[in-house]
């Protein structure tokens, strides 16, 4: 502790004496929702000339089931409507969620339609004041924080969006490499060519995969095998 800082021993060096299972035993019990910037560029769906930024992406994900429940991308900064609208996502019959967007699923492979009795959140002002209150007060949701500076306490949920950034890296224009660009890389601005409804698509494509994928390191009950 003393070399590496209590921040950096709870991140990096504590041992691992658990996992995120133990703080749920069935689907639903708990949530982990977070948000992060998506790593490509936009232009508007109605002039394909403006460049509009980049996406704000919030996902919603079932800790025992690893099942991605819900999302959310938008243009606007990380706020408490984007959290009610990941959150009313989780909500939405999926196969008609997805005919929407021009996707064509069948029931089992997106069979998420429900509130969680528990959500774990980090410290973010949108999980702040009255907000929290009322979703506390009208759907009877127990919202949980993490201590400050410890991501990995909502590891599942950030390795989502390493999966979903990597997406766009290796397969559309205007994807952001990394945060500072070297002389040489490529501006994502003037490569940018997807509008926010071709974002949603692709994160969409992102979670079924996550979803129907086979999960080696899943830590199942033995006397279940």
């Amino acid at each position: 502790t003393s070399r590496e800082g209590q921040k950096g021993y709870n991140l990096n060096v504590r041992p691992l004496l658990g996992n995120s299972m133990q703080d749920a035993s069935y689907p639903t019990a708990l949530f982990q929702i977070d948000s992060t910037k998506g790593d490509v560029s936009l232009v508007s769906r109605y002039n394909s000339d403006l460049k509009i930024g980049t996406p704000i992406i919030y996902i919603v994900i079932d800790v025992y089931s690893r099942l991605i429940t819900g999302f959310y991308v938008g243009v606007e900064n990380a706020s408490w409507a984007c959290v009610m609208m990941a959150i009313y996502n989780c909500t939405k019959n999926k196969v008609v969620f997805c005919k929407e967007h021009d996707i064509e699923i069948e029931e089992n492979e997106w069979n998420a339609q429900e509130l969680p009795e528990a959500i774990l959140t980090d410290r973010g002002t949108e999980f702040t004041g009255k907000n929290i209150e009322n979703l506390v007060n009208t759907f009877g949701i127990d919202v949980k924080n993490t201590p400050p500076y410890r991501a990995d306490l909502k590891g599942i949920v950030e390795r989502v969006f390493k999966d979903i950034n990597d997406a766009f890296r290796q397969l559309v224009p205007g994807a952001i490499m990394s945060p500072n660009r070297s002389r040489g890389e490529k501006d994502p601005d003037k490569e940018a060519c997807l509008n926010i409804e071709e974002v949603n698509r692709i994160v969409i494509q992102c979670i079924l995969k996550h979803n129907n994928r086979f999960m080696d390191s899943y830590k199942r009950d033995t006397n279940m095998i």
